[in-house]
């Protein structure tokens, strides 16, 4: 049930290798439209919390994906540079959609093959794709 998924520890095949490699090389943040206590929980619960500096929560931005806000909000906790990101994201709709319409670079983790128009700096059915790409 839906109720439980923060203690939910399964990760996708492939993430933790793919954590190692992005994060031996870049700093990592995840935005999120989630809320704040239950984002901790199932990043402590799946044991990738440590990869990550910032947590970026709809909640703490006032606004969710795929609102530019957000991003904006991203970049100046993060002190990111907007030319040197990309957000990597599973959601068409709203990481996908919110990255471009912020003019941010973006890799869409797309395992069902859904069709689509955007110009992305890349479109990948297995995580570990990501490595050619980064």
């Amino acid at each position: 049930s839906q109720f439980n998924f923060p203690k939910r520890k399964e990760l996708i095949d492939g993430c933790l290798e793919l954590l190692d490699y992005l994060n031996a090389k870049y700093e990592l943040h995840i935005i999120t439209n989630g809320f704040e206590e239950v984002q901790h929980k199932k990043l402590l619960n799946s044991q990738i919390n440590s990869y990550f500096n910032e947590i970026i929560t709809s909640e703490a931005a006032g606004c969710k994906k795929p609102k530019t806000e957000i991003f904006d909000y991203a970049l100046k906790k993060s002190g990111a540079q907007r030319a040197e990101s990309v957000m990597i994201g599973d959601d068409l709709n709203t990481d996908i959609q919110g990255a471009v319409d912020f003019k941010m670079k973006a890799i869409y983790f797309n395992p069902n093959g859904k069709k689509h128009d955007f110009n992305l700096l890349g479109d990948v059915s297995h995580l570990l794709e990501i490595k050619a790409i980064l």
